[in-house]
């Protein structure tokens, strides 16, 4: 069977907006076909990490706080971007957990990345699994955060999933993720018919 190349060439790129979070860029491409696509608009957003942390109790620690993209308060895990010069994820996702819960972990596993929205950002989340977190100290919030933090049990976090309390394809994935590298993906009740 022969190989198709389905890869969309870049012709062009201009940068159109930039600030200290995203890079809005208008691309131009060349698609597998010959034809060409104009103005595509794509992002680049600094990489992440996101934590699925659990505690002795198997609680699940997830955080509210306002998101202005959809101007509303939701449900996430503990989650952040990573900084500028930063190469150690596993320490990014310690600092992360301990500003907005005031938690750390006793083990730590990282369990993948996710793309986003690879269609049109340019960003890598970067998974961590914490276990037996406990609380070492208070919040430390960065200057833009209004973060509270709730212990829910893994059930639970299942259920608000399924009743769209928790409702970001990031955190539903990396929840996905944690349960299946635990084992403990048939946990949840089924649904109801």
């Amino acid at each position: 069977m022969a190989q198709h190349d389905d890869t969309w060439r870049l012709v062009d790129q201009q940068v159109v907006v930039t600030d200290p979070w995203l890079e809005v860029y208008e691309n131009q491409y060349e698609l597998p076909d010959g034809s060409r696509l104009d103005k595509y608009h794509a992002l680049r957003e600094r990489d992440g990490v996101v934590i699925v942390a659990l505690t002795p109790q198997q609680d699940m620690l997830l955080v509210r706080q306002y998101r202005p993209g959809i101007e509303a308060l939701v449900y996430e895990l503990p989650a952040g971007f990573v900084e500028d010069g930063e190469t150690d994820l596993l320490e990014r996702a310690k600092k992360e957990l301990a500003e907005e819960t005031g938690y750390a972990a006793a083990e730590w596993q990282g369990i993948g990345p996710l793309h986003d929205a690879p269609h049109r950002i340019k960003k890598t989340t970067h998974c961590f699994l914490a276990l037996n977190v406990r609380p070492v100290t208070e919040q430390h919030q960065d200057a833009t955060e209004f973060v509270r933090y709730e212990r829910v049990p893994i059930a639970r976090a299942l259920q608000m999933i399924r009743a769209d309390e928790i409702t970001s394809a990031v955190m539903v994935a990396a929840i996905l993720k944690a349960l299946l590298v635990l084992g403990r993906v048939l946990e949840a009740e089924p649904p109801h018919s």
